[in-house]
């Protein structure tokens, strides 16, 4: 025999009352839904006489949240009394007590209830668990329990989630430091494709921080030859106090974008960054060698680094550069190794590629704007470039012997912004292992330029230089005469005056070979005759 739920009893019982001709159900319908169901005909025609039909059953009584033990019309004994159920005054006892039994003593000592503490815990228990858990835990138990209608954002950099944390790791914070730190971690996730941004801080998370942070993910950039970049709808953050809600949302603020932060106690609306921030973390502090969560000894001691940092040895942690490295190494394998169900098999990076969504990149001068100034005041520019961060950045602008003041991205070194001392942008100066193609040509090209220029310096001076000599040389000769005194008339002593010539004597060959005859002087370029004009012969 075939079991049937009461929902399928009756669904068959209302099916086979709409077949009904003047209120009477053939028996071919009968035989048939017997035989579907694996019943007999007598069980369905007891069905039609004992359930009640809706449409008539002036009987039933509706009860709210509101009702009590005693039905409408006063009588407990009628047919139509309600079933027990919790009202507002009931999980106010509820919650002064905390206590099921407490609540059904309390009010039946008052006279409100009048059943069985069965009963009450029946009816209890039928209460939607957000109402129940509110009363016991306030506002955060009833958010807890609500439903939530998914959110699917509908193309890339339409929203992105933001969240900090400390992560997981003690890290050696320069070369300098004696003592270990543990940083502080920030993710911004992209809602549409779940494309993954880490970033990590020496200091506590702030305004400047997080703003450079995200304008280096609005910043149009490439990451394993796909284009990234752009400015979302909106930003997305929990708006807890430890959360750092107010410096996001100033960080925001300042660069101008919408900001919509999720209502209190309901984290799990930020839940694109909450996931991904576990996942950055556990997987970074799964291969540090300073990880800090990853169990303790018979003596409640840390597995692989000590309890305190000052016991910290800073020979058996990472420097800061070799975690970020490891951090690099994370993101990529999130991004580009891990193929995601919700985006088709795809990983993060092809769907955020196969999006045709048009990018707005940030403007060049935003970007300025919110990039992180240097704790050193200048830099000064050599025939390297400028060194930073054990980077050498070179640019067309640049000069050699300058000092400048710069400003770098959060967390990637491919370039860095100039200034001269007096806050003026000089120029975009790229890490020579990354500079692009079009930049090293400009480089090249400015160099040729330069060494044309002085080519024609050289040439245009040794001209001048030759015709000075000869200049020189004639007016000497013009002054005087053979005999050494000078000559009277005016018309010789303008003349110019050939001197011989001189017979060079080869000692090999021992005979004379008379010199060169000194060929037509060059054209001299307008410049140099206007520079030299009062020196030269008319």
């Amino acid at each position: 025999m075939t079991l049937t739920s009461s929902a399928d009893r009756a669904a068959t019982v209302a099916r086979l009352r709409r077949l009904a001709v003047d209120g009477h159900v053939s028996n071919q319908h009968v035989r048939d839904t017997a035989t579907r169901l694996g019943v007999t005909p007598r069980t369905i025609r007891r069905w039609l006489a004992t359930d009640p039909d809706p449409a008539q059953d002036t009987r039933r009584v509706i009860v709210d949240i509101e009702s009590t033990t005693t039905p409408p019309n006063g009588n407990p004994d009628t047919p139509g009394r309600a079933r027990f159920e919790i009202t507002t005054e009931h999980l106010l006892a509820y919650a002064d007590s905390r206590s099921a039994r407490e609540a059904y003593r309390h009010l039946t000592r008052h006279g409100q209830i009048d059943c069985s503490f069965a009963t009450f815990a029946r009816a209890l228990a039928r209460v939607d668990p957000a109402r129940r858990y509110g009363a016991l835990e306030g506002f955060p138990g009833m958010a807890r329990n609500w439903l939530y209608l998914r959110t699917t954002s509908p193309h890339r950099n339409h929203s992105l989630h933001v969240d900090h944390t400390h992560a997981d790791v003690r890290v050696l914070p320069d070369h300098r430091a004696r003592t270990v730190i543990r940083p502080y971690l920030t993710v911004a996730v992209d809602a549409a494709t779940s494309l993954v941004h880490a970033f990590l801080w020496k200091t506590p998370v702030n305004a400047d921080l997080v703003a450079a942070a995200l304008a280096e993910v609005a910043a149009e950039h490439d990451y394993h030859g796909v284009t990234l970049g752009g400015i979302p709808e909106q930003v997305v953050f929990d708006n807890g106090a430890e959360n750092y809600a107010a410096v996001t949302h100033a960080s925001a603020d300042r660069l101008g974008w919408v900001v919509s932060p999720i209502p209190p106690y309901s984290s799990w609306l930020n839940g694109k960054a909450e996931r991904a921030i576990q996942l950055v973390n556990s997987r970074l502090s799964g291969r540090a060698p300073g990880a800090l969560h990853v169990g303790t000894t018979q003596d409640r001691k840390r597995r692989v680094v000590a309890n305190l940092p000052k016991d910290t040895d800073p020979s058996t942690v990472w420097t800061w550069a070799a975690l970020n490295m490891a951090l690099t190494e994370v993101v990529d394998e999130i991004n580009t190794g891990i193929p995601v169900k919700e985006l088709g098999g795809l990983t993060r990076l092809e769907a955020y590629a196969a999006d045709p969504t048009e990018q707005r990149f940030i403007a060049p001068v935003e970007l300025r704007a919110a990039m992180m100034p240097t704790a050193r005041d200048t830099y000064r520019a050599t025939k390297n470039g400028i060194h930073f961060d054990n980077g050498q950045y070179v640019a067309t602008d640049l000069h050699v012997g300058t000092d400048y003041r710069i400003r770098h991205m959060a967390r990637s070194r491919d370039f860095i912004e100039v200034f001269d001392l007096a806050g003026g942008h000089v120029a975009r100066a790229w890490n020579v292992e990354s500079i692009p193609k079009s930049e090293r040509d400009a480089i090249l090209a400015k160099r040729a330029r330069d060494s044309k220029e002085l080519n024609r310096v050289n040439e245009s001076l040794r001209i001048a230089r030759d015709q000075r000599a000869r200049s020189g040389n004639a007016i000497a000769a013009a002054h005087n005469t053979p005999d050494g005194h000078d000559d009277v008339d005016s018309d010789d002593a303008t003349a110019p005056v050939v001197p011989e010539q001189v017979i060079k004597l080869d000692r090999r060959k021992r005979r004379t070979s008379p010199a060169p005859t000194p060929g037509p002087a060059h054209a001299l370029p307008q410049e140099i005759l206007d520079l030299y004009r009062d020196e030269l012969p008319d």
